[in-house]
Formats: structure tokens, C-alpha cells, sequence
């Protein structure tokens, strides 16, 4: 493996306190939003392209539905925030290759984690543990399903958090990073994002560092 995929460019560290207070319930969104316009532009009136492979609720979208042609795939269809263009239900290893090819500006990841929730946190956020296919699965799909969908120069965003398991820490963010790189994706930026929790949500044997997450964009 090169030495690029072992050493990430860090470029900003994003505190969840910079923008929640004119973001609101949703500083994501807004966060996602004004990645997906520094990544593309666009003549006035056309919208950017974005294939979400877990689309979720939606919730990424909040702030910038207007400018936005959103296709989504998930396995579970919740009940949207943000509802898109066009829903397809399955997983997005398969469901991808039923998309238009080269069709897309931005592809979105943003994995939810296969483990067993006990805590009041995956109690009232059910749709972060619906993953029946282990990460690494999902990872290894990941390239493969962005060049399909992907316009030359395409872009990726990729949403993650570390984990420890069983008493190892899991640095996801750098496994990723490691496959993307080795598929022949450019990482062209690495984002945390400090979030406010009094803890991190305890579970028998997995705790998900929930006091950043990271994201990572990719540049086809």
C-alpha cells in the first residue's frame, strides 16, 4: 500500500458548536450542504446529481433540498425528513447497478453500524444500528458501486466514526480511506467533526466513539 493511504490530510476540525446556532436540529445538513456546493457548481436553475447509497431519513438534505436531484437507496425505508427523487429499497451493493451509469456529481455514504444496541441512544436512533452486513462488506462495495454511478471527476462523501471492539480500537475512517485509495480514488479531504455529547453511549462489546465523526471526500 502506498504511504498516501496510511497518512490522511487533515485539513479543518468542524466543532458541532460553530454551526448549530444558525443551523439548528440539523447541523449536519448544513455541513453536508456546503460541501456538495464548494464540490460542484452549477449553472442557475440545474440541480447537482446525488445518489445516496444509505439514505436514511434524509436528514443530510435539510438545508439544500432546492438545488438538489437526490436518488437514495436503503434497506429500510424510514420515515423521511427529506423525501428524494427517486427511493430505492435494497441493499445498495446490488441496488446501485440498477441506476443510470456515469449519471451522478456526488455519490453519499454514510454507513449505519451493525451492532446490538442497550443504550437510551439506540433506543430513540434505531436507523444507526440497521446493518446486517458488517462493515467491511459494505466498504468493499463502496468503489464499485461509485464508478458505476460516478461522472468522470465525480465525487465522494463519506461519513464515519471509529469504534472499539472487544477492547481493540477500529480506526473505520482509515480502513476506508485504505480500500478507496486501493480502488484508485484521490482523497482529496479529510473533515472532523467535533460533535457535543456529556458520553459516549457504552455497549457490551462495542463503543462507538461518538465524539467525532470524520469525513472523507474522494474524488473519482
Amino acid at each position: 500500500m502506498k504511504n498516501e493511504s496510511r497518512v490522511l490530510p487533515l485539513t479543518s476540525v468542524i466543532d458541532q458548536r460553530e454551526i448549530q446556532g444558525w443551523s439548528g436540529r440539523e447541523p449536519f445538513s448544513f455541513l453536508i450542504c456546503s460541501l456538495i456546493n464548494r464540490l460542484v457548481s452549477r449553472p442557475l436553475g440545474e440541480r447537482v446529481k446525488i445518489a445516496d447509497l444509505t439514505y436514511g431519513r434524509g436528514s443530510f438534505y435539510v438545508y439544500g433540498r432546492e438545488s438538489l436531484e437526490i436518488h437514495g437507496i436503503d434497506i429500510i425505508k424510514d420515515e423521511w425528513l427529506v423525501k428524494p427523487d427517486l427511493f430505492v429499497h435494497g441493499p445498495f451493493q446490488e441496488k446501485a447497478f440498477e441506476l443510470p451509469p456515469n449519471t451522478y456529481d456526488i455519490v453519499v455514504f454514510d454507513p449505519p453500524f451493525p451492532t446490538k444496541p442497550s443504550s437510551r441512544v439506540a433506543e430513540n436512533k434505531p436507523w444507526l444500528y440497521r446493518n446486517p452486513y458488517g462493515l467491511e462488506t459494505l466498504f468493499k462495495a463502496l468503489p464499485k458501486a461509485s464508478k458505476h454511478l460516478l461522472k468522470p471527476q465525480g465525487w465522494v462523501i463519506a461519513k464515519i466514526m471509529d469504534a472499539k471492539e472487544n477492547g481493540i480500537l477500529r480506526l473505520y475512517h482509515t480502513e476506508l480511506a485504505n480500500v478507496m485509495i486501493s480502488e484508485g480514488f484521490k482523497l482529496r479531504d479529510l473533515i472532523i467533526y467535533r460533535m457535543v455529547h456529556r458520553q459516549r453511549p457504552k455497549f457490551p462489546s462495542q463503543l462507538l466513539i461518538q465524539t467525532h465523526s470524520y469525513l472523507l471526500i474522494f474524488q473519482r
